[in-house]
């Protein structure tokens, strides 16, 4: 049985400095996967966001092992996931973009980019 690590779920917004994507592997790879992978399981494709993070705040759960800004220290470059069935249609991440979401345990589980004006 695998149990979720204590961490709590994070509003980070921040600018896209580097996309990278990564291909899913099947359970019969042998390689060990990206975070998130489970060995025998396989892992699903997704992309790896790199941000600079300009805002950070806690939403909801345990924080008593790591705060969000612990966690995701404004100022600093951080990675974050996103499976690649998550993207909404019609997005394209790109560097220099304005992202918010919302994170837990390095996933983001909502997100919206900013339009240009």
């Amino acid at each position: 049985m695998v149990v979720p690590p204590r961490t709590p779920t994070c509003r980070i917004r921040g600018t896209i400095r580097r996309v990278d994507f990564e291909e899913g592997h099947a359970p019969d790879d042998d390689a060990f996967g990206p975070p998130g992978s489970v060995p025998g399981v396989g892992s699903p494709a997704q992309y790896r966001l790199t941000i600079l993070l300009q805002h950070v705040s806690y939403v909801a759960g345990d924080d008593e092992e790591e705060s969000c800004e612990e966690r995701y220290v404004p100022g600093s470059e951080d990675v974050v996931f996103l499976y690649q069935d998550a993207l909404k249609p019609g997005d394209a991440f790109r560097e220099g973009q304005v992202i918010e979401g919302e994170v837990w345990n390095g996933y983001l589980r909502s997100y919206a980019l900013e339009r240009p004006a």
